[in-house]
């Protein structure tokens, strides 16, 4: 991908080639769904952009707009799970879970970072990384990486909490049907 005079490209590193031109907007951020459905953006906050603030899933071969996500904080790294069912991206010094199926964020990861950037997160979807600029008591900068449970973890995590296994009714009401 690549971003030239407010337009999104997709090139052909090989060639050079442009395969595909949007005029969307100034993009700051780029992903690639893994199946290849839809790419993600997230605009530039160069030019003081409301779309450094949110993000929008592109069909690549149109460049429509299929959904649109935003946050007031600001959205960092973006980058999507390995099964593409959601989006891990910086949060001010949180990192935001989004559900790209319901196009809504479901949580946040606190703890641990001052301004989290550079989100990555594991194959397996067990892990989430991200550098973290933190400011010790001296008042020096530094960066370091903080690692949160992903997705794939959550299910044992919530397990490992409960002193008892839940009927099929207490999981419903309590977790949810899905």
């Amino acid at each position: 991908a690549h971003n030239k005079d407010g337009a999104l490209s997709i090139v052909d590193v090989a060639s050079g080639r442009t395969l595909e031109k949007f005029d969307t907007m100034l993009v700051e951020e780029v992903a690639w769904q893994p199946d290849g459905k839809q790419i993600l953006v997230v605009g530039s906050s160069d030019n003081g952009s409301t779309i450094a603030k949110s993000i929008r899933l592109l069909d690549p071969r149109t460049g429509q707009v299929h959904a649109e996500m935003t946050d007031p904080v600001g959205i960092t790294s973006p980058t999507f799970t390995a099964d593409g069912k959601y989006i891990i991206s910086g949060h001010g010094s949180d990192i935001r879970v989004w559900d790209v199926e319901h196009h809504v964020a479901i949580g946040d990861l606190t703890g641990g970072a001052h301004d989290a950037d550079v989100v990555g997160i594991s194959d397996d979807n067990r892990r989430i990384v991200s550098t973290n600029l933190t400011v010790d008591s001296d008042g020096q900068t530094y960066v370091a990486a903080g690692v949160w449970p992903g997705p794939a973890a959550w299910v044992d995590l919530l397990c490992a909490k409960l002193a008892e296994n839940m009927s099929d009714q207490d999981w419903d009401q309590w977790i949810g049907a899905e």
